[in-house]
């Protein structure tokens, strides 16, 4: 009897192969059981992203594997780049299906993302920025943390297959209090899938408060409702609010209980915490002490405590130095719906330190921020800063100026109302930073320092101030202790006796006037130059 060896062989052949691939399915299907048991349409959107990425850039994840087997300090080390000054924080809660008007969609996060990578900027790790911001090792400019609050599982399975192409860290920070039950949740991860997450190399598992995080507490014997941690709970069985003793307990026991139920299920210290709602007491309804309690309690816990960069912060990134910095408070910016991938750069791009020679003629907003109690535009080649009709007047910031030390300011103005106009220096927030002071009949150097305002050199005259709405030239010059303010181009009021404190920080401009609604301050044309 003939046997056909040849047909023998490719029915085996075939046979194997088909058993191979059933095999091979067989464990990545077991291998991704809760990623099966979890699965949404929607990510499918994240694993196409990635698997095209990885198409069309197939050395970056041989990149990401070679620099596995190095400590990202010795990676930084042998490559030649300029070290970042200040560092942004990104926040999301989760990448949704459709638009729902809050939570960022999987295809926006994408491009966001992709257009991150394509930019250069590189996500770090939680440990990392801490050593930065002790000022024990340096990191590349363009680099950032990434995070995510809350825990949820929309955080995590259609963000992962991102990551992992686009070779990038982040740091979720979890509740406790739902993360870490016996029943398990549908919504938020559980203990195995953050082990899981922690073991990808790719994630953080961080502090997110234990109880604390709930919407909206009782705070009042009349039903008024406000954020836990901030504020005084009404205890409805005693009839009272609870003590600052008991307010100080409770908040000790929701810290620690959270870092030590966290470090217990995975085996890892717990660096950081993120306020929930970003309230860490400024937001509070009965009880000024909050603020105080919290971050004196907070700080011996969690070297690092997270909070929401919110309208009026006039800074968009953290710097090493400064009282934000030595409270161990970390501003994030929290990434909106509808920002597109060059939305988000271009915000980005704001915040990026600045270099010296510095000019601006206004034909587009290169980072002004405004303290948002008076009006602010910038149009036809100004910036225009005033009092609304129910204000006194306005303040506005250069973002990215914060790391600045000694400089010279000259500005082309004109004033066409109101009192004072000002020239803000060493600007580090609105508790510490130096000031040049005109108005029509003085000029004072003032600093303010933890608050408390010290004019310390200023002279009276009539001044030659042009008609309104004529321009002229005002100026600040500022090296080490000494500092200058000029009048078209004459030295008017100087000092040799700036705090020591108070040695490095941004610029700005003021404009006041005590009646509402009355002053207006426009600039031209900026120009600062180092001063060595």
């Amino acid at each position: 009897m003939f046997i056909d060896k040849e047909s023998i062989a490719k029915k085996l052949f075939f046979t194997g192969t088909v058993f191979l691939v059933l095999l091979v399915g067989i464990f990545i299907f077991y291998s991704n059981l809760r990623l099966v048991g979890n699965f949404k349409p929607y990510y499918a959107k994240s694993y196409f992203a990635s698997f095209t990425y990885r198409v069309a850039n197939p050395y970056s994840n041989l990149a990401g594997l070679f620099s596995f087997f190095r400590s990202p300090g010795e990676v930084y080390q042998k490559t030649d780049f300029k070290t970042a000054v200040s560092i942004p924080v990104l926040t999301y809660h989760g990448a949704v299906g459709s638009a729902d008007g809050v939570n960022v969609e999987i295809d926006t996060f994408i491009d966001q993302m992709k257009a991150l990578k394509r930019s250069g900027w590189q996500t770090i790790t939680i440990d990392e920025y801490y050593k930065w911001y002790k000022g024990e090792t340096s990191v590349p400019e363009k680099s950032f943390l990434l995070t995510f609050d809350d825990g949820r599982k929309d955080g995590y399975y259609p963000v992962e297959p991102i990551l992992n192409a686009l070779d990038y860290n982040a740091a979720v920070f979890v509740i406790t209090k739902y993360s870490f039950l016996e029943e398990k949740s549908t919504y938020y991860l559980t203990q195995e899938e953050l082990l899981e997450m922690q073991e990808s190399g790719h994630w953080e598992i961080q502090s997110h408060a234990y109880e604390v995080h709930d919407d909206l507490a009782k705070i009042s014997a009349e039903g008024d409702l406000g954020h836990a941690l901030s504020n005084l709970l009404w205890l409805e069985d005693e009839g009272r609010l609870e003590t600052e003793e008991e307010f100080r307990a409770r908040i000790f026991r929701d810290f620690s209980e959270s870092k030590r139920v966290i470090e217990e299920a995975i085996g890892r210290e717990v660096l950081s915490f993120a306020f929930p709602f970003g309230d860490f007491g400024e937001g509070t309804v009965n009880f000024p002490k909050a603020k105080e309690i919290i971050l004196e309690t907070g700080r011996p816990i969690y070297p690092l405590m997270f909070h929401q960069q919110k309208s009026g912060d006039l800074y968009t990134f953290n710097y090493q130095n400064g009282p934000e910095s030595e409270a161990g408070l970390v501003r994030r910016i929290s990434v909106e719906a509808n920002w597109s991938g060059e939305d988000l750069l271009k915000i980005l791009g704001q915040g990026v330190p600045k270099n010296f020679p510095y000019s601006d003629n206004f034909s587009e907003n290169r980072g002004w921020l405004s303290s948002g109690w008076g009006e602010y535009n910038l149009k036809e080649n100004e910036l225009y800063l005033g009092a609304s009709p129910t204000g006194t007047g306005n303040v506005v910031i250069l973002n990215g100026t914060g790391h600045w030390k000694d400089y010279d300011l000259d500005a082309s103005v004109t004033w066409p109302r109101g009192r004072n106009i000002y020239i803000w220096g060493r600007y580090v927030n609105d508790r510490n930073y130096i000031a040049c002071n005109f108005a029509k009949n003085l000029i004072h150097i003032e600093q303010i320092h933890d608050g408390s305002l010290n004019v310390i050199k200023g002279t009276e005259d009539k001044f030659n101030f042009p008609a309104s709405g004529e321009e002229f030239e005002i100026g600040m010059r500022i090296s080490g202790r000494h500092a200058e303010c000029l009048l078209n181009g004459q030295v008017v009021v100087e000092t040799d006796f700036l705090n020591p404190e108070l040695d490095h920080g941004g610029i700005g401009f003021k404009s006041w006037d005590p009646q509402l609604g009355v002053s207006q301050f426009i600039i031209k044309s900026l120009d600062v130059s180092e001063v060595n």
